[in-house]
């Protein structure tokens, strides 16, 4: 799966999302004091030889998009983003030869501009179907098919699955699944009375 989580940060990053999600795919922190170390480590990696099928001038784009130092005019931007748009259509594609493929965005109403785009551009060329799937996480209380202007059959494609929330015993639960901890030791009964109400379950 391509699985990222859109933070206020990633909503104001172009292709935010993807950023996210390829950085946890190859292990590389979300930020970097030098752009040509990244540049370095990734081509002594073992993802260089997964993404050896891009040609170099679509490698140096795709790399960018993780940590951008490439600059270039105002003009150009709509053409960047094409060229962007079919870099990531290329990958995806490469991705389906061997394996199906779940797209899956956490915090979907803080997706950033560019990814939405995208998202968009992959649904009208008809990319989603039964080996690539689209799977979206939001807090918002409305339709998924309100977040896209797409003609009623493509909406077909969408469906809704509201999940009832976490009552306290049930999130501590959860807690202590993933993390081994169990809350009521640590902290005390206010603190997670109130973690409990920040998190609307």
């Amino acid at each position: 799966s391509l699985y990222g989580s859109c933070t206020p940060l990633v909503q104001i990053t172009s292709f935010g999302f993807f950023q996210d999600a390829f950085l946890r795919i190859m292990g590389f922190p979300p930020y970097t004091n030098s752009t040509e170390a990244f540049i370095k480590d990734f081509k002594k990696s073992n993802f260089a030889k997964v993404f050896s099928f891009l040609q170099a001038n679509e490698l140096n784009i795709f790399l960018n998009i993780f940590y951008p130092s490439q600059k270039d005019v105002f003009e150009n931007i709509l053409k960047n983003k094409m060229q962007i748009f079919s870099i990531l259509e290329k990958i995806i594609k490469s991705f389906l030869l061997n394996n199906n493929l779940i797209i899956l965005i956490d915090n979907f109403e803080l997706l950033d501009g560019a990814s939405y785009d995208f998202i968009i551009h992959m649904m009208k060329k008809g990319f989603f179907n039964n080996r690539l799937k689209l799977l979206v996480a939001y807090k918002e209380d409305k339709d998924i098919k309100s977040y896209f202007e797409l003609s009623d059959d493509k909406e077909k494609m969408f469906e809704t699955v509201e999940l009832e929330k976490f009552n306290k015993k049930e999130l501590l639960s959860a807690v202590e699944r993933s993390t081994f901890i169990n809350l009521e030791n640590v902290i005390s009964e206010d603190e997670i009375n109130s973690m409990v109400e920040r998190s609307e379950g």
